[in-house]
């Protein structure tokens, strides 16, 4: 049995403290609310405040990019912030299996996220006329 591992870490732009505090605390009120899990608004990562500077992490290497993107998105909403953030993240495999190692990115802003991954660049390659010699 192979387990499967998602890794990421990012700081967001540095605010004021004290709102920063207030923002967490509202986030973590709204999940304790939250009757689905998955819904919740700080599942699939960690995060860690630094004065006013917030890191976000893969918790136990466990993280889900998407929902870490999605508070992100969140954060530069309500600190009515223009600038994006970016990230990468790794997906890698306990043991050697095909096409369960890759990673990708994402740049979020207040309005899009844009996404992109080891597959599209497998993707384009296909496309081009490739073979996957693999399969």
């Amino acid at each position: 049995m192979a387990n499967n591992y998602t890794e990421f870490a990012v700081y967001l732009p540095e605010v004021d403290p004290s709102k920063l505090a207030e923002f967490i605390e509202a986030a973590e009120a709204a999940e304790e609310e939250d009757a689905e899990y998955e819904d919740a608004m700080l599942v699939g990562f960690s995060y860690a405040c630094h004065g006013g500077e917030l890191a976000i992490t893969a918790p136990e290497a466990e993280g889900d990019p998407d929902k870490a993107a999605g508070f992100i998105q969140a954060f530069l909403k309500h600190f009515y912030l223009s600038s994006g953030v970016y990230f990468s993240y790794a997906s890698t495999c306990s043991k050697a299996r095909h096409n369960e190692f890759y990673g990708g990115g994402v740049v979020v802003t207040k309005d899009a996220m844009f996404w992109t991954s080891s597959w599209d660049a497998l993707e384009k390659a296909r496309a081009a006329g490739v073979e996957d010699i693999a399969e």
